[in-house]
């Protein structure tokens, strides 16, 4: 019985750990660099810790698709910057890019208003 128990409260337990998580599909564009040493841009996640979205390679590519994984039911703000490399070096920051998410749930319509006369 004892078992039974305990195997049961590890489940709950387990069973409540589990977050749910909402991908949401974004686009960054920028304007390429015109120099003659640029070999391509690297996205960085910044809210948060600095986190490497992508490496994009090309001097003239303006666009990159990505994912970024969130939990399900909250709000707030993603951060992003770029910078340029080449074979050797990278760029400073460009200015922050953000995109403002909220996934929280919205109120179900209510169904079946009916008015009468008093």
């Amino acid at each position: 019985m004892k078992i039974i128990l305990v195997v049961l409260a590890a489940m709950v337990f387990m069973a409540s750990s589990i977050c749910v998580a909402e991908n949401i599909a974004l686009k960054a564009n920028w304007t390429p660099n015109a120099d003659t040493v640029t070999t391509g841009y690297k996205l960085y996640r910044t809210d948060g810790s600095r986190v490497l979205v992508g490496t994009i390679p090309g001097k003239t590519t303006s666009q990159y698709l990505f994912t970024i994984t969130v939990p399900d039911g909250t709000s707030g703000s993603l951060s992003f910057v770029i910078t340029a490399y080449s074979a050797t070096k990278e760029s400073a920051d460009s200015v922050v890019a953000s995109y403002p998410f909220d996934l929280t749930p919205i109120p179900i319509v209510p169904a079946g208003l009916g008015i009468s006369k008093q």
